[in-house]
């Protein structure tokens, strides 16, 4: 059997490497099946957004990933210091679009082996507040391209802004931007 070989990378680094490991060598796995009824409202709260995000990567479920971001507002910013970076042959980009981030997310869905990731919780906003800001919000994210080798995202941090909307009467939040500032 093969040591392990786990590399510390930023979180969207590690999709975008994961991804192109993967692709260069054929592989495809196909995500599970979702799994069925939301067992809590997952636009409550920004921890639920949060949780929603989790949930999705345990589950690859794109449509729940999809549903935590905002549509038309969602940003992705990469670490700066990885900014410009090659990983195989893609360059890092300052940022990533709510479709450039879901798409690059889907993939990893399909193409990883294994996938986790834990997101620290953010608190409640204040009291009638329509944006909320969570700042050094630790993750852990680990993308295993096969049995052994991977990539992993547990240090540094990250920042997430939420905003607040009323849909069907109710108050729903989502995510407007993630700023990764995780360590490699």
């Amino acid at each position: 059997m093969r040591k392990a070989k786990i590399s510390t990378i930023t979180r969207r680094a590690a999709l975008a490497a994961a991804a192109a490991a993967l692709l260069a060598a054929g592989c495809i796995f196909s995500p599970p099946p979702p799994t069925g009824d939301i067992p809590i409202d997952y636009w409550a709260s920004p921890d639920n957004v949060l949780t929603a995000i989790e949930n999705s990567y345990k589950g690859r479920d794109i449509n729940l990933y999809k549903g935590a971001l905002d549509q038309e507002k969602f940003v992705f910013y990469f670490n700066p210091n990885d900014v410009g970076k090659p990983v195989g042959t893609y360059i890092i980009p300052i940022s990533w679009t709510y479709t450039e981030d879901y798409e690059a997310t889907g993939n990893m869905f399909q193409e990883a082996y294994t996938i986790s990731l834990e997101i620290q919780p953010v608190g409640k906003p204040p009291e009638g507040a329509t944006e909320f800001i969570a700042y050094n919000v630790a993750i852990n994210l680990l993308v295993m391209v096969d049995e052994v080798d991977g990539y992993r995202a547990d240090q540094g941090y990250c920042n997430f802004k939420f905003k607040k909307y009323i849909e069907e009467g109710k108050v729903h939040w989502r995510l407007v931007q993630w700023w990764d500032f995780t360590i490699a």
